[in-house]
């Protein structure tokens, strides 16, 4: 009986995922992988037929974990779509490299198309349905406004990201800014009064 394998494909994933996360796509091989692990190439390649793959399942990885820590499982504020645009921006501060792979790289565009953020367009349009001034309007209105808002939130995500530097105030006073603007217009288009 052949020995067990005890680097699984679970293991090499996540090796992967960290090499991302501190080094970039670009850092990404089956030999920075067996390095990181204290083995050979073999497991890498016994477990993923090929790079691609792995590359495939790394940048699942990196969707699920922004979703979950940056867009709509964080604490940033009390606000729920607020809270969205400051995660976003402190994704683009904090985790650049992941970044860089999901919005500014032709490695997933390659993988699901130019448009990346729709891709879990409903999952950000049910955490806008949580805040209690945006949970009056429907589906279509909040897609619409998370569109406009992305388009805003990106380019301040931009600025953080080639200027870390970058007062979390003055991001947060911009982006709040910016927010109220369209959500009070979208909610006057839409004759819903706020309080």
């Amino acid at each position: 009986m052949p020995p067990r394998q005890t680097i699984t494909k679970d293991v090499i994933a996540q090796a992967a995922f960290n090499l991302v996360r501190n080094k970039g796509i670009a850092a990404l091989s089956a030999r920075s992988i067996a390095t990181s692990l204290s083995c050979s190439t073999q497991p890498v390649y016994s477990c993923f037929n090929t790079m691609k793959d792995l590359e495939k399942t790394v940048i699942d990885m990196v969707l699920d974990f922004i979703f979950k820590t940056y867009l709509t499982g964080n604490d940033f504020s009390n606000d729920p779509f607020f809270s969205m645009g400051l995660g976003y921006i402190q994704l683009a501060k904090k985790d650049p490299h992941l970044f860089d792979l999901i919005y500014l790289s032709d490695h997933t565009q390659k993988l699901f198309g130019k448009d990346v953020y729709p891709k879990k367009k409903a999952l950000l349009v049910q955490t806008m349905q949580k805040d209690p001034v945006l949970n009056h309007l429907g589906k279509d209105v909040l897609t619409d406004l998370l569109g406009h808002m992305w388009i805003y939130t990106h380019g301040l995500a931009m600025l953080a990201r080639v200027n870390p530097d970058l007062g979390d105030r003055i991001i947060h006073d911009r982006l709040h800014e910016m927010g109220h603007t369209l959500i009070s217009g979208t909610l006057q288009e839409n004759e819903i009064e706020t309080k």
